[in-house]
């Protein structure tokens, strides 16, 4: 059958999905943009639980911002998740590639919550903060067949470029709140959010659910394959082996002391991140180099510490508040001897909204 859904007497007008979504071309209204802040928010609430709490120390001005970074940076991680194969992930990535590069009225054209979002809340971005979304969509396409992570260091970049990525993108939305100071610290707390997220996901790598795709189409192409995200050389530090973890879980011989390790890396990021906050906080000079001064995406005019351009550290702290949840999970971490397994660690933290407001207030994270 080649016919239209139109009907028999509609044979001269041809249907287009450009033309049904033409009138996304022009300004969203208020109730448009409000109704695809509510979607995004109810995304993080169930995909994101830190970010959706987290989402209340943002000032209401660029609180649209922050809401469609941080849906756009989940909903990147999850497509592997929600597709049946690779190569439809890929086109999800690719997708959003297009829109991201292309102009603001293809965001809206897209028809997606997201796009109308981001577009509303990121009316004329920057080329840096073009770059860093690309950047993080590479990072995550790049990451589509879960091909083995060959060193510690190698995770980190990962970390460095999809969480650090997102922070320096929050940062970047709020006025004098981006600075090589307040970036430097965004990074190694990103790399220690990477490395964490690497941590909790074991358990539901290593025993997926069953596949969602049930259709005669998908037999085979399912992507929930079981796998463990562990560096290959920390696992063989470790002595751990994969297959092992496959069939024993938390009994694999060796998988506490890898676990272990790159938990103390992801530690050390909080640590100097913290640090350089508080050298920041005291108007002294920070000791620690960024190393990503002077690359793409990393030249700044002025971080003076005083004028119009001095960094705001209240405005920052509300993006670097990202932080805690990191900080939490670790600890969390080590008081269950290493065991990502641990029924503790993946119960929901109702206490975040509290802990969170007593280090605001403390100027901490």
């Amino acid at each position: 059958m080649t016919g239209s859904l139109a009907g028999p007497h509609s044979v001269h007008t041809r249907r287009s999905i450009s033309s049904k979504h033409g009138e996304a071309n022009s300004t969203p209204t208020e109730q448009e943009i409000k109704n695809a802040a509510e979607h995004c928010l109810n995304t993080l609430k169930r995909q994101n639980w830190d970010a959706y709490i987290l989402h209340a120390f943002i000032e209401p001005a660029y609180v649209h911002s922050y809401i469609a970074l941080q849906t756009f940076s989940t909903t990147l991680a999850n497509i592997p998740d929600h597709t049946s194969n690779s190569a439809l992930a890929s086109l999800r990535y690719a997708f959003w590639d297009r829109i991201v590069s292309s102009h603001q009225a293809h965001m809206r054209a897209a028809g997606e919550p997201l796009a109308l979002l981001l577009s509303s809340s990121l009316p004329s971005p920057t080329a840096r903060q073009t770059y860093f979304l690309r950047r993080l969509i590479a990072a995550r396409t790049q990451r589509v067949a879960n091909a083995p992570i060959p060193t510690l260091s190698a995770l980190e970049d990962l970390a460095e470029n999809t969480y650090s990525s997102l922070y320096y993108l929050l940062l970047s939305t709020i006025p004098n709140a981006s600075s090589s100071h307040t970036d430097h610290i965004a990074s190694h707390l990103g790399k220690a959010a990477g490395l964490v997220a690497t941590l909790r996901g074991i358990p539901i790598h290593a025993f997926p659910p069953e596949s969602r795709y049930h259709t005669p189409a998908a037999a085979g192409l399912s992507r929930i394959q079981p796998f463990v995200a562990l560096p290959l050389d920390v696992m063989a530090q470790a002595g751990v082996k994969e297959e092992d973890v496959l069939r024993r879980g938390p009994e694999a011989d060796g998988l506490e002391d890898a676990v272990f390790e790159v938990a103390c890396r992801a530690q050390n990021h909080i640590q100097t991140a913290r640090k350089l906050w508080m050298d920041l906080k005291r108007g002294g000079d920070v000791d620690h180099e960024f190393e990503n001064e002077g690359q793409q995406g990393f030249t700044y005019e002025s971080d003076s510490k005083d004028g119009p351009h001095a960094t705001d550290l209240q405005a920052a702290l509300r993006v670097l508040l990202q932080g805690l949840p990191t900080a939490l999970w670790l600890e969390k971490l080590q008081d269950s001897q290493f065991n990502v397994f641990d029924y503790g660690l993946i119960k929901t933290r109702w206490s975040m909204t509290w802990k969170a407001k007593r280090k605001f207030q403390g100027l901490e994270f």
